[in-house]
């Protein structure tokens, strides 16, 4: 963990702590059979997200379930459910043509993913979901900065060459939103920094994924940098990017 041991104030580390005993780490796997919906919403529910394998599929070579990998339609694209990122590259272990939406999951000792009907029900694996609540004062950029220098990919190279960080400022989409705004209330400033900005005349997550708040402002005249607000009913603010307050960094999984 590169600095991490620098930050002078609190830094809240946001596991879920029902059930702990039986996370493995960072991982819970589940021999309870449920669809797919329903496994993502039991992670959820815990903090957590059904996990991915974008990043160095190798470790979890033996996970069994449901993955977090989704597709509307048979004419839509492979996404990664959290992060609403399109999935490039995927290797299948099956061939079969599913029409409408389908679901994927993994077979122990397998190196690639299956395809399935999401109303299977199957085991699965839920990854905790890291997210800080950082109880410093900082501007959004300070605070983009202080989230991508809590740990790099290669100690060797600088933290922008290549994305060569773990954290960021936090992408919030819905279906963690009531968690967050939970955390938030430890915040000491009625709203949190998050990754939410305008950039070239659009609103976009600086660390990827779709932004779904509907009526958000197309031409910002009170700021360019999103923030999560305590008060319950708030989906986001919208304020400008050099006041100092609380913020949320978020790790990728990888």
């Amino acid at each position: 963990m590169i600095g991490i041991n620098k930050v002078t104030l609190p830094l809240l580390l946001l596991l879920p702590l029902e059930g702990l005993c039986n996370w493995m780490g960072n991982l819970h796997s589940s021999t309870e059979g449920l669809t797919w919906n329903a496994a993502k919403e039991y992670c959820t529910a815990k903090g957590a997200d059904l996990i991915t394998m974008r990043d160095d599929a190798d470790q979890y070579m033996n996970v069994e379930g449901w993955v977090d990998l989704h597709r509307d339609s048979a004419s839509s694209v492979w996404m990664w459910y959290r992060r609403s990122i399109k999935a490039k590259n995927l290797t299948w272990e099956n061939s079969v043509q599913l029409p409408g939406e389908a679901c994927a999951y993994h077979e122990s000792g397998e190196k690639g993913l299956r395809s399935s009907l999401c109303n299977v029900k199957r085991s699965f694996t839920c990854k905790k979901v890291y997210l800080l609540l950082v109880r410093e004062n900082k501007t959004w950029e300070e605070a983009l900065n202080h989230c991508r220098a809590l740990e790099v990919k290669n100690p060797s190279q600088p933290i922008e060459f290549h994305r060569n960080f773990r954290f960021d400022l936090a992408t919030i989409l819905p279906d963690v939103h009531s968690f967050a705004q939970r955390i938030a209330q430890r915040a000491t400033t009625d709203e949190v920094w998050t990754g939410l900005r305008y950039l070239a005349g659009y609103w976009l997550w600086i660390g990827k994924g779709n932004v779904a708040y509907k009526n958000i402002e197309k031409c910002p005249s009170k700021g360019f940098c999103g923030t999560l607000p305590k008060a319950a009913g708030k989906l986001y603010g919208i304020r400008h990017c050099d006041e100092k307050r609380n913020f949320f960094c978020y790790r990728w999984e990888g």
